[in-house]
């Protein structure tokens, strides 16, 4: 048997004013590839699309004549992933096509698609080895968990299954092109020209937080589950040692969700001493000088923080408890700054409440901020997200295509247009990159952190 799983590219990469797009391997299509050959022996091939367009990607999957192929589907590439899976199905009817990832996992009715055969909803690898194990005729449909599936005429739904435990997840099944395509975009330890073979790790699955935007339930759980830190740490040195990787970025949604757990990952980190600097995204609300002294010293690059916003409306609507004030939120930026680590904050405009008054507030504080880099995406709200069921009938933009957070607003303000809240990301972007302070705080790390230097320079002279 043979088994093809794709993940086609989507969205938009450029982030705007003086910003770099981050570019990384295909993390969860990696581990499902590596748990299936682990589980039932059965080869898996990965077909991750770069810089090829969809037609060379279709002869890739037409060449491997696999029994099963899988489609990885976030919501702009549904499109593309069903008029694939229609080609695939018109060559070779007898092949069976599978649907997994953030999109299905929010609108299983993908199923209802006559080239979609299962559909698997939220983390995958237990049920993709059933799927894979009931082509084989080793298993009943029926028994495999978390998956839609069409028999008899009539699609049927297996309940969820307990999320699998993170330390019985074999190491993703990496490849070199992948890596050596992969960066770490905008101000980083080191900066894109000096990274080498950058990989993707994840420590933990999961996040305590319930922002409305975020799809974190439909494909995980509110539950964090965390692998033994001296097995990410072997990960880490197996990535120096057969590929030469010298950056990282950890995927996990909160690397600080727990501190003690944060503590003891740095501490097992600095104990190997591994020639690896590293991005990781933490929650604000919880960040701390200790755990930034013991991220710094642990080769910490970077740390990205979901700020999302400091008018008072969206932090309540959109962010939640978690959502602080501009204070706090500079307070602790300072520590990580404090730390030599760069850091950068994710904001998010384009709710349906908001007004240019908002944004120009908004503006006011981004002069002040003290992070040194920011992303400023627009509102999604994600098939599945709670966002969604409460903004559905305010959606203007169906082309699923563009639902990407960089690429367009898709949700109907009352009080300004589309256009407008276009002009105001590259405003917004502006009010932070041309202030004085950005420039000065940026360079003063440099003056601080010696071994920042060729950072700070490569950034100043390439963005």
């Amino acid at each position: 048997m043979k088994c093809v799983i794709v993940n086609l590219r989507g969205g938009v990469r450029s982030t705007g004013t003086l910003g770099c797009a981050n570019v990384f391997e295909p993390l969860g299509v990696l581990y499902l590839a590596a748990y299936v050959e682990a589980k039932t022996g059965v080869a898996v091939r990965v077909i991750h699309q770069l810089r090829e367009s969809h037609d060379d990607i279709l002869t890739q999957i037409l060449e491997e004549r696999a029994d099963l192929v899988c489609f990885s589907v976030l919501t702009p590439t549904l499109d593309a992933s069903l008029q694939m899976a229609s080609a695939v199905k018109g060559a070779s009817a007898c092949t069976a096509i599978a649907f997994g990832g953030d999109h299905p996992s929010g609108d299983p009715s993908v199923i209802e698609d006559p080239s979609v055969d299962y559909v698997t909803v939220g983390e995958g690898e237990e049920a993709l080895v059933g799927i894979v194990e009931a082509i084989q005729g080793r298993r009943e449909l029926a028994t495999i968990p978390s998956t839609r599936y069409k028999l008899d005429g009539r699609t049927h739904f297996n309940p969820e299954r307990t999320p699998v435990d993170m330390n019985d997840l074999p190491h993703p099944l990496r490849k070199g092109s992948y890596l050596e395509s992969s960066r770490v975009g905008g101000l980083m330890n080191p900066f894109m020209t000096s990274q080498k073979s950058v990989a993707v790790v994840a420590a933990t699955r999961g996040c305590p937080f319930s922002c409305v935007f975020c799809n974190n339930e439909l494909m995980w759980e509110s539950r964090v589950r965390r692998r033994d830190p001296e097995d990410v740490v072997d990960e880490m040195g197996d990535l120096v040692d057969r590929f030469g990787t010298n950056t990282v970025f950890f995927t996990d949604l909160t690397f600080n969700a727990s501190k003690r757990y944060a503590i003891d990952l740095c501490q097992a980190l600095i104990r190997r001493s591994l020639p690896v600097q590293w991005y990781a995204m933490c929650n604000i609300n919880v960040i701390d000088k200790e755990i930034c002294s013991y991220m710094a010293e642990a080769k910490c690059g970077k740390i990205g923080f979901g700020v999302e916003s400091f008018i008072p409306e969206t932090m309540a609507r959109g962010k939640g408890s978690i959502a602080k004030d501009f204070a706090f939120t500079n307070e602790k930026l300072a520590l990580a700054n404090e730390s030599g680590i760069f850091t950068k904050a994710f904001l998010i405009i384009g709710f349906p409440w908001e007004t240019q008054g908002m944004y120009d507030d908004l503006a006011q504080a981004l002069h002040a901020l003290e992070a040194h880099e920011v992303r400023i995406g627009y509102y999604v709200p994600f098939v599945g997200t709670a966002g969604y069921e409460r903004d559905r009938a305010l959606i203007d933009e169906w082309d699923l295509r563009r639902w990407s957070s960089l690429e367009t607003p898709v949700v109907k303000n009352g009080n300004l247009t589309r256009e407008a809240i276009v002009a105001n990301q590259e405003y917004l972007y502006n009010a932070f990159y041309h202030s004085v302070a950005w420039r000065a705080r940026v360079l003063s790390m440099a003056q601080r952190f010696p071994h920042l230097e060729p950072a700070v320079r490569a950034y100043m002279e390439n963005v």
